[in-house]
């Protein structure tokens, strides 16, 4: 199953969203000017741009279709947390783009816990822009206890 993909899925990036997002963090980053459009066109990306988190807030939406593998790999919701998250950027995420993402299972392995044995899941994900271009790329680590 390593390679195989989970599932394809798109984001608009709203300003307002991102403006949320910003807020909820506390993060009012004067270099990128998350929350204040003005400040934002004057400068360096000339709009708002997303904080490096912000893929989270929809990266489970556009690649919801993907649940059916993970009870395929016989993974329990009911254990399942989220062990470690990562974002590689080629470019800030702006506002009013539209991203077309991928995400596919990129390693699958098994240790033993202190009770009892324990799955993991890597999924990695693709983000590109409407031109093709890649825009960032995320590695997730899910773990399961076995029951």
């Amino acid at each position: 199953m390593i390679g195989r993909v989970l599932s394809s899925g798109s984001a608009t990036v709203s300003a307002e969203h991102v403006i949320a997002f910003a807020r909820a963090l506390g993060d009012p980053n004067p270099l990128y000017v998350y929350v204040d459009p003005e400040a934002a066109r004057r400068g360096p990306c000339g709009t708002i741009v997303a904080p490096p988190t912000y893929p989270i807030a929809f990266m489970a939406q556009a690649l919801a279709g993907g649940a059916d593998v993970f009870l395929e790999l016989g993974l329990d919701f009911m254990t399942l947390v989220h062990g470690e998250q990562e974002f590689e950027y080629t470019r800030p995420i702006k506002a009013g783009e539209t991203l077309t993402l991928t995400g596919r299972i990129a390693d699958l392995y098994e240790k033993q816990g202190s009770n009892g044995m324990l799955d993991f899941a890597v999924l990695e994900t693709e983000a590109v822009d409407a031109a093709g271009q890649p825009v960032f790329f995320s590695r997730n680590t899910l773990i399961s206890r076995r029951t």
